[in-house]
């Protein structure tokens, strides 16, 4: 792993020409050792690989997490430290070193990993369901299954991995559906008044069959994010716990887990979070976040926010503890930190959300110099000496 890693960083000065002679010697002669490492240094020196990893990482503070990247690194070793910064790379962790890395690890195969492998099940999530009609009847949703559900005055629809609820206009039926996703698993739904709403995993939403005439009202828990319906005449209110979220035609996410701060964060439009009988309007970019000591209001970067719904993870400058807590949820895993040490390390960086586990581990380890073993379905992490 170390020569695998060194030799990352050599091809980062060498692609931006900032090499000895003796360096360059190395990576040349490392070319030449095989047809795929011609063919991998052909993907890394590309154009086309450099704006890839410029647009993936585009809304980082590349200077910011640098500067806190170098100074956490010299509290655990002062040999790790990058020293120059790449022009393509948007984020501390995945400089282009990182990134290069990575792609040797992935496509060649022949070092001794990092992470400590076993025979293990630990598998990405999928996009599932559960459908609670309102009589009881529980439907397990899965983006295989093609199904007409007809129940009282409303027929739901299941193609693939979404449903789309079609209701006749009628104010008498008080019916009340939910759909919860497990553990390791994520939904998109249409509600009956156009409304999309997509899940993250262990969340839920409870929704009428039928919304009211003067207002649209759902019940939220987990992660949610909404592309509301426009309708002058009835807003759209999400409640959870003591928060209301009231819109009229926006785009939204609602996070609210329990045991975590609530979080709503505007994409688009405008909303009004009311709580206690305050009430907060936000813009596009800012973030409602319930702290400790009362509702505050934050700028933040939308696209790390949503990128759950598009298919990724994205954590700047995110201690390990929450970037677990989301691995556990995604991959239906545990994970047991050795030490306070690695509970207060932070972490940058992006990746698919249908990556193998090993794979995100090995990014994990790069970034921050831990060493993360599998057993079952339980990582632990420890310091890696």
């Amino acid at each position: 792993m170390k020569n695998v890693y060194r030799i990352a960083k050599l091809i980062q000065a060498y692609v931006s020409g900032k090499v000895s002679t003796e360096e360059r010697e190395e990576v040349e002669h490392w070319i030449e050792e095989s047809d795929r490492h011609r063919e991998l240094f052909r993907t890394f020196e590309s154009e086309e690989f450099v704006n890839i990893q410029r647009v993936e990482h585009e809304w980082f503070d590349e200077e910011r997490g640098f500067r806190r990247f170098i100074l956490a690194k010299r509290t655990i070793d002062k040999r790790r430290v990058f020293r120059r910064v790449a022009t393509i790379a948007a984020t501390f962790v995945l400089l282009i070193g990182v990134c290069l890395g990575r792609w040797v690890i992935l496509q060649e195969k022949e070092s001794v990993p990092l992470v400590k492998l076993e025979k293990n099940s630990i598998v990405p999530g999928e996009r599932k369901a559960v459908l609670v009609l309102s009589d009881g009847e529980h439907v397990d949703l899965r983006d295989t299954m093609q199904v007409e559900i007809v129940e009282r005055e409303t027929r739901i629809f299941v193609a693939g991995d979404s449903t789309r609820l079609v209701v006749k206009d009628s104010p008498i039926d008080p019916s009340l559906h939910t759909v919860f996703t497990p553990v390791g698993g994520e939904y998109k739904l249409t509600l009956s008044d156009g409304t999309r709403v997509w899940l993250n995993a262990s969340s839920r939403i409870q929704f009428p069959a039928v919304f009211r005439s003067d207002r649209r009202e759902v019940r939220v828990e987990g992660e949610v994010y909404f592309e509301v319906s426009k309708d002058s005449a009835r807003p759209f209110l999400v409640r959870t716990g003591d928060v209301v979220v009231k819109v009229l035609g926006t785009s939204f996410n609602v996070r609210a887990y329990p045991g975590e701060e609530y979080k709503t964060t505007l994409v688009e439009g405008s909303v009004a979070v009311g709580y206690l009988g305050e009430t907060m309007k936000i813009r596009p970019g800012q973030q409602w976040v319930l702290e400790k000591d009362g509702p505050k209001v934050h700028e933040v970067k939308i696209k790390s926010i949503v990128s759950w719904k598009n298919g990724d993870f994205a954590f700047e400058d995110q201690v390990l503890p929450e970037v677990f807590n989301e691995l556990e949820r995604w991959y239906d895993i545990d994970v047991f930190m050795s030490n306070d040490a690695i509970r207060n390390m932070k972490f940058t960086g992006i990746f698919p959300r249908y990556e193998n586990i090993n794979d995100v581990l090995h990014i994990i380890e790069l970034a921050t110099c831990v060493k993360c073993s599998i057993s079952g379905k339980t990582i632990v992490v420890s310091m890696d000496k």
